[in-house]
């Protein structure tokens, strides 16, 4: 064991403990921040894989200072609301009232969402003529299905699924009613279960999880863990089954060049799957010669406007260079050292780390359901930085725009 991996596990360990204290909230955005990112340095740090290298200085210079930027955005933030009054986490799961005007259009809300989807989901089925699911190859399948514009409103599927949980728990609603709030939630992730795109599943469940914390007191905080990683476990493995065999998971083993036994090959992707992320940026930090400008960080724009295709090819754009052996992903700040540097990695996270700690402050301080709502975005942002960017990727732009939305409209009296 490293001392970089030793001080990792002392750390993590340290901040989950003083997380757990009775005046202490574990969600706070820097806690957060910081457990994720300990938890990934120290893993990667153990070198299972013979495809991972040793980082150079100045690798462990960007990653920092992106990590840093981060931080200090929550420090910034920290001292702004340093003398105001925060709520308790009781006070703010007392404050949210739903009362009949806005039970009512929430209701309306989620069955017009859901009928769209519907439409979206039928007509992309009925267009492209199979279902993932259902194919001989649906770990290939899956990544053909889907028209731009329509799957947009299929992945909307996170956001049906989010409201239908908030109107079951924080609403006094008639039986019939939340039969036909049941009936859309189990429909919605049913048939997006034959799409096998686990990701949106994972983006829901930590958005649903901080909804679920910060609103409502009919469930203990540690059995909505116990339930939320039971019900993750279980749909990961589901999804996984399908998508990978036992023969698949060997391959992987062996392609990965691990340096433990065959036996635990099981282990092999959830360790690649966070570890390479880092590798990834480590040795593309190293490489890059040319910096992209913006294309990468405002992917999303592009995309809206149907021009990413088309620049792609124009300036020759690689958003995911000098990959090892296959492993594709990074983590969110490379998107900002590709764009504009040590610019972009100074910068960047820091405007990020600073915005959500404010809408957390906020909401602290006078609780909402679209606060809530936006911070739970924020707080999956951080959870899935180690391999990803959500706030680069459209589909996830369109599902907060469609929860503010919502959020507005239900909550217009309040918020």
């Amino acid at each position: 064991m490293s001392l970089i991996t030793f001080f990792c596990i002392c750390l993590f360990i340290i901040l989950v403990i003083t997380g757990l204290t009775k005046k202490s909230d574990f969600f706070s955005p820097a806690r957060i921040f910081a457990l994720v990112w300990i938890f990934s340095i120290g893993l990667a740090d153990l070198k299972l894989s013979r495809l991972q290298h040793d980082w150079s200085f100045y690798s462990w210079v960007i990653l920092l200072i992106a990590l840093l930027s981060f931080l200090l955005g929550t420090y910034i933030s920290y001292v702004n609301n340093i003398n105001k009054k925060l709520l308790s986490l009781n006070e703010v799961r007392s404050f949210l009232k739903i009362g009949d005007s806005e039970k009512k259009r929430l209701f309306n809300a989620i069955l017009l969402l859901f009928i769209i989807y519907c439409i979206c989901l039928f007509s992309e089925i009925y267009i492209e003529g199979f279902v993932p699911l259902f194919t001989k190859r649906p770990d290939m399948a899956r990544n053909e299905f889907g028209l731009f514009g329509i799957h947009l409103f299929v992945n909307s599927q996170l956001v049906i699924m989010y409201f239908c949980i908030a109107f079951v728990l924080l609403t006094k609603s008639t039986k019939s009613k939340k039969i036909i709030i049941w009936s859309a939630f189990l429909f919605t992730m049913l048939s997006y279960f034959t799409l096998l795109e686990r990701f949106n599943y994972f983006v829901w469940i930590i958005i649903t999880f901080l909804m679920i914390y910060y609103s409502s007191k009919l469930i203990k905080p540690y059995k909505l863990i116990i339930g939320g990683l039971v019900f993750f476990v279980t749909l990961y493995t589901a999804i996984q089954g399908i998508r990978l065999s036992r023969y698949v998971s060997s391959y992987i083993y062996l392609i990965s060049k691990m340096k433990y036994s065959i036996k635990y090959a099981a282990f092999t992707e959830p360790y690649m799957y966070i570890s390479m992320n880092l590798e990834n940026f480590t040795r593309a930090v190293d490489k890059l010669q040319n910096h992209s400008l913006g294309f990468l960080t405002f992917d999303w724009l592009f995309a809206l406007t149907g021009m990413k295709k088309t620049l792609i090819t124009y300036f020759n754009v690689t958003d995911r260079p000098f990959l090892i052996s296959g492993f594709n992903t990074f983590p969110f700040m490379w998107y900002y050292f590709s764009d504009f540097g040590v610019l972009g990695v100074g910068l960047l996270p820091f405007v990020f780390g600073l915005s959500i700690s404010e809408i957390y402050y906020k909401m602290r301080i006078k609780p909402s359901f679209l606060l809530i709502t936006l911070y739970s975005f924020g707080v999956a942002f951080i959870v899935l930085s180690f391999f990803t960017n959500i706030f680069t990727m459209l589909n996830y732009f369109v599902c907060i725009v469609l929860s503010v939305l919502i959020c507005s409209y239900v909550f217009k009296n309040n918020d």
